[in-house]
């Protein structure tokens, strides 16, 4: 009886001096535990946060020509067209009229050392030319044509990153673009309708329409054949665009005034100002030629000139769709 007592005293002496030391234990299990539950809520969280963005992206998309989007996660965990950022560096959208040197401009800023999203976007979706050669970017434009709404599209261009499109002005786009650096290009209009009939007839863009005139002889009755197409849909276009040559905080590019080498100069420097940048090149010479006359996927294949199609009743239907007027409004005199 003593024994089993004496034992049990022993026990009881040996738990009492484990159990501060079983605490620690269990306290620094529990700490342990805690650390390590709070590192999984948040990759939890990372991975909720991730399907959310697809979510918001995917269930966006509409019918589109494309099977997926493809977009890279930055370090910031953003996403992105391009994986490549300049964080010292403005966003820039390029607001530009078809056939006013949307690319050309693109080539600019890109010597400029902006970097290029290959991305054209409109309000319903974006033309994705990332990894397409020229000839690619002409002739099979639906197969790169994906639909999102322009608010999801736009932010995935990033500090440094630059975006094409021919953008309506209206209060909705005007508000998305209210943190981007905005570059409007426009260009005589009479000779936008001849480059625009010149691009369709080069290409495979255009349809069946342009398929009635393609082939014919250069000359003034392409040009109405090009009007009896296109022109309602051109015009009607052009309507929505030119009220950004008054917008607030944009800069103005005149097409004209890039291929005129005594304002070529002037007019990249008072653009590296507006974006507040310094000029990178110190031979003009070179500069303009990374740029002037590139293939792109809109070039015509060389400079307009407007006098082989154009005759009385050329400006007739010119006039008729209210291109005098929406020249004037644009600052060109006829």
């Amino acid at each position: 009886m003593l024994l089993r007592k004496m034992a049990s005293a022993v026990r009881l002496f040996r738990n009492l001096w484990l159990l501060p030391h079983i605490n620690e234990s269990l306290t620094a299990f529990h700490k342990e535990n805690i650390i390590a539950l709070n590192i999984i809520r948040k990759e939890l969280k990372d991975i909720s946060q991730n399907l959310s963005d697809s979510n918001k992206i995917f269930n966006n998309q509409e019918a589109s020509h494309t099977d997926s989007i493809q977009l890279y996660r930055l370090p910031n965990k953003e996403l992105a067209f391009n994986p490549e950022i300049a964080d010292e560096r403005c966003r820039v959208s390029i607001i530009s009229i078809p056939k006013a040197g949307t690319y050309l401009m693109g080539k600019i800023l890109s010597q400029l050392g902006f970097i290029d999203t290959e991305i054209h976007a409109y309000g319903e979706g974006y033309f994705d030319y990332r990894n397409k050669t020229v000839e690619q970017k002409r002739d099979n434009i639906l197969d790169y044509d994906t639909r999102l709404a322009l608010d999801h599209t736009l932010s995935f261009i990033h500090e440094g990153q630059f975006v094409v499109g021919h953008f309506h002005y209206n209060n909705d786009v005007v508000q998305l673009l209210n943190n981007f650096a905005k570059i409007f290009v426009c260009r005589d209009l009479r000779d936008v309708v001849v480059s625009h009939m010149r691009w369709l007839a080069g290409t495979k863009r255009g349809g069946k329409k342009a398929d009635e005139w393609r082939d014919l002889p250069e000359g003034p009755e392409k040009m109405l054949c090009w009007f009896e197409t296109h022109g309602e849909f051109i015009f009607n276009e052009l309507k929505k665009i030119v009220g950004w040559i008054n917008a607030p905080d944009i800069f103005i590019v005149n097409f004209e005034n890039l291929f005129n080498e005594n304002k070529f100069a002037a007019s990249i420097i008072n653009l590296c100002d507006y974006l507040q940048i310094s000029f990178p090149c110190s031979d003009w010479e070179e500069f303009r030629n990374s740029c002037i006359d590139v293939p792109t996927q809109t070039y015509s294949g060389s400079r307009t000139d407007r006098t082989i199609y154009w005759d009385k009743r050329v400006q007739d239907a010119f006039d008729a769709y209210g291109g005098t007027d929406l020249n004037r409004y644009l600052g060109y005199k006829q």
